[in-house]
């Protein structure tokens, strides 16, 4: 792909599931499981941070959507990524952890709605980090079957490229992010393999 780019490709865009963590919860809504039993099961794994609050306030996909888009040539901050994160302030508010996951299951009742509307439409939700031209978020996205993330769960974290050549079916790096025996480092090390330190975006 570097070699693509330095031919006059043009990196339109990149979106992510960048957490194998939360790959995993969100494959667990996909099942009929809630968002509390989710995370429950997702901590006992030992794919969670030890408080779960630090995956589900989107923190941990902001920085690694941050050090990719600057890896792209992005001149951004940490506060230039718009992070819509699951927590309430009452959540956050929590003062330990057990505290907090007794306290989850009052996020069950929107979130499996929202699971609901987009089964309706034969979709699945996932957690994406995303750089578009200049903006960078990480936010809820509904996902079509016909998405390369749809089927990325149980752990994995995907990416999928854009470019003039690659659209509409984009560049896909996949692999396992969660679990004992591997990390997410597998997956960036590929992907700083594939940008140049100063690619542009369209």
């Amino acid at each position: 792909f570097r070699n693509l780019l330095r031919a006059g490709d043009k990196l339109i865009k990149f979106e992510g599931i960048l957490s194998g963590s939360m790959s995993y919860i969100f494959g667990k809504l996909d099942e009929g499981m809630s968002l509390s039993e989710a995370v429950t099961k997702a901590k006992e794994k030992g794919f969670t941070e030890p408080d779960p609050r630090d995956d589900l306030s989107g923190m941990d996909i902001a920085r690694k959507v941050l050090i990719i888009a600057r890896e792209a040539g992005l001149n951004l901050e940490l506060e230039n990524v718009n992070v819509e994160s699951l927590l309430t302030d009452d959540l956050n508010a929590c003062e330990t952890t057990d505290e907090f996951m007794q306290k989850l299951p009052s996020l069950d009742e929107s979130i499996n709605q929202l699971t609901q509307d987009a089964a309706q439409d034969n979709c699945v939700l996932r957690y994406i980090g995303i750089v578009d031209g200049e903006s960078c978020s990480v936010k809820i996205v509904k996902v079509s079957v016909d998405s390369a993330l749809y089927a990325v769960k149980d752990g994995e974290n995907a990416i999928s490229f854009y470019s003039q050549y690659y659209q509409p079916i984009p560049m896909v790096l996949r692999g396992y992010g969660a679990g004992a025996n591997v990390t997410a480092a597998g997956i960036f090390a590929d992907v700083m393999k594939i940008l140049p330190a100063k690619s542009s975006f369209i």
